[in-house]
């Protein structure tokens, strides 16, 4: 897996509007990503998933806010993950001026009494000299309550 997450004279580089194939392939490449990262617990290459300055919103699933990759990283490797994370209907935005490309997707994810949980992600990807990541992820829940 691809890591590090500097930031490089990318930014910006993607002119606004309507990504070309290969961004948006890329683009979902790295949401993937996170899902094999997560279920494989391989914390140091969240570096490929998410920007250095990222900031995780999960407080839809009471955990709270993480800024910057550290953090991230330290809050995902802490928690007790479900035993599987799915990734899809992803819908990609148009870049804006500030470089940033607003991304839509659903996920699964599979309890240990082998139940769905499902809700969305909210993300703001950026491309940085090493590629596509995410720079902003809020967590909605859009399925049952949450059994807490």
């Amino acid at each position: 897996m691809e890591k590090g997450s500097e930031v490089g004279d990318d930014i910006g580089s993607v002119p606004p509007g309507v990504l070309a194939l290969e961004h948006r392939l890329g683009i979902q490449d790295v949401l993937n990503r996170y899902a094999y990262v997560v279920d494989a617990k391989a914390w140091d290459d969240l570096a490929g998933v998410f920007s250095d300055d990222a900031t995780y919103d999960m407080s839809a699933v009471r955990l709270g806010v993480f800024d910057g990759l550290a953090a991230v990283r330290d809050q995902l490797a802490s928690m007790r993950h479900p035993q599987a994370h799915f990734v899809l209907g992803v819908l990609v935005g148009e870049a804006g001026a500030d470089g940033l490309v607003p991304v839509q997707s659903k996920y699964f994810v599979r309890l240990d009494d082998r139940t769905i949980m499902d809700g969305r992600y909210d993300d703001r990807l950026v491309l940085t000299g090493v590629g596509w990541r995410i720079r902003s992820r809020v967590i909605r829940r859009t399925g049952t309550p949450l059994p807490w």
